[in-house]
């Protein structure tokens, strides 16, 4: 009897700490996903409280040379949450709910995102991810 008390008691531990991993690596892949979108639209990055993306649309919806400035930004994460602020604040979205930690740093035109996510708030359940992106700068439609 205590040796299947035993056995339950692994099962459920292992569990457990499966289903926090899935957790924190679904957690970081929707993090990446959002960074990983927004780069590509992006002609300019810094790294002013987090990461900054601007870009410029050139042509409206009709087809018409009208730039249109965008903004993108990724603040350090708040109690867990990270958040993707569009436009300056016109769009706040949550894009990670266990961010424990994000790092950025951009060196030329490669840009490295660590992204630490810990379900159960703790260093013990934590996962980590390093991404490197390459920022291509759009040129403008006017410009030879």
């Amino acid at each position: 009897m205590v040796g299947t008390v035993i056995a339950i008691f692994q099962t459920t531990t292992i569990t457990a700490e499966s289903s926090t991993q899935i957790t924190a690596l679904e957690d970081i892949r929707k993090v990446a996903r959002s960074i990983t979108t927004d780069i590509r639209m992006a002609s300019t990055a810094n790294l002013t409280n987090g990461l900054v993306l601007d870009w410029t649309s050139w042509y409206d919806e009709n087809g018409e040379l009208n730039p249109v400035p965008h903004s993108i930004s990724y603040p350090p994460p708040s109690g867990g949450t990270l958040q993707r602020n569009y436009d300056d604040g016109n769009l706040i979205t949550t894009v990670g709910s266990y961010i424990s930690n994000i790092e950025f740093s951009l060196e030329g035109n490669i840009i490295t995102v660590a992204i630490t996510s810990s379900p159960r708030g703790n260093a013990e359940t934590a996962e980590q991810r390093t991404y490197q992106f390459y920022l291509q700068p759009k040129e403008n439609p006017e410009q030879p």
